[in-house]
């Protein structure tokens, strides 16, 4: 079972702003892009929509990309109802991107509890700004 398609972040739009950001956090192997927003968008049905990438110019290989993508999104699906429960009570919308930029293999218990750093991070940096808004 993957992601369900209202949490997949598809827009060209909101990924250019999402690269464009200086909204980052690292924690190696994985890179987090985020935007956050107050606006009311009728068309989105989920408060939280995520992409996952890794560059060609690290894993030239495609099944290898591939994946890296697959045990990221098995690896932050867990999490999708923590984080949609955080925008909803911070009433915003959240942009993510995850970025592999290791070049070996991890594990996909190491590759969780990296994804979690960065969320309880991303909690934590959201929550003042949110309420500053």
């Amino acid at each position: 079972m993957g992601i369900k398609k209202e949490f997949r972040l598809k827009s060209k739009k909101s990924i250019g702003n999402l690269l464009l950001s200086r909204n980052r956090l690292k924690a190696f192997p994985l890179h987090v892009l985020y935007n956050t927003s107050r606006e009311r968008y009728p068309e989105r049905k989920s408060k939280v929509q995520v992409a996952f990438s890794a560059p060609k110019r690290i894993h030239r290989s495609a099944v290898k990309r591939n994946l890296y993508k697959r045990q990221m999104r098995e690896a932050f699906r867990p999490f999708i109802p923590r984080m949609e429960d955080f925008m909803e009570k911070n009433e915003g919308v959240l942009d993510l991107m995850f970025i592999y930029v290791g070049s070996d293999q991890v594990s996909h218990i190491d590759l969780k509890a990296k994804i979690k750093v960065l969320l309880e991070r991303l909690e934590n940096q959201l929550k003042p700004s949110i309420t500053d808004e």
